[in-house]
């Protein structure tokens, strides 16, 4: 895991704690006419000529894309994008609405505009926090919450959501 690397990179770091809230299914969200045409072959993908939306610097899917690209020998640049999304429900809504026909996201978000999903991987949902907050109520209330019934049940609704481990400690501070 890279997170706790991460905070170590600071001063403080020893007075933090590390707490995984959730996963999330990443992968390509496509139009349902181009995956029918490119299937979910990556080399096939990304050799086609197709229009990307992508996603602003920094953030975590495309951060994902680059990986994925990295692993076919190639980067963000050699991709013809046509628009940025600044979140994955707008690059969704870019591909319905044929002002794009592929980008990274998220499984949710692709069902929600009834777009294909090839999935590629999972994205970890961590929060890091001075220690002390973690043994308040109104913390771990919410973290009660992901746990909760109808919580769980919401994840299966949405698809692509793993709240299995919620809650749990991933990094102490030492």
């Amino acid at each position: 895991m890279r997170h706790p690397a991460l905070l170590q990179q600071y001063r403080q770091a020893n007075q933090w704690v590390l707490v995984h809230l959730f996963r999330r299914e990443q992968g390509l969200m496509l139009h349902p006419e181009v995956y029918a045409r490119v299937g979910n072959d990556p080399e096939q993908i990304f050799r086609q000529a197709l229009r990307w939306a992508g996603r602003q610097s920094g953030a975590g899917s495309q951060r994902f894309l680059q990986d994925m690209l990295s692993r076919q020998g190639l980067n963000l640049d050699a991709l013809p994008l046509s628009q940025i999304a600044h979140s994955e429900r707008e690059a969704a809504a870019l591909i319905a609405m044929r002002q794009a026909d592929i980008a990274a996201g998220a499984r949710s978000a692709a069902l929600e505009c009834g777009l294909a999903f090839i999935p590629f991987g999972w994205e970890a949902f961590d929060i890091a926090l001075p220690r002390n907050i973690w043994f308040r109520h109104l913390f771990q209330n919410l973290l009660k919450c992901l746990r909760a019934d109808s919580c769980q049940k919401a994840a299966l609704v949405y698809q692509g959501y793993d709240l299995e481990q919620s809650g749990e400690l991933r990094w102490g501070g030492d």
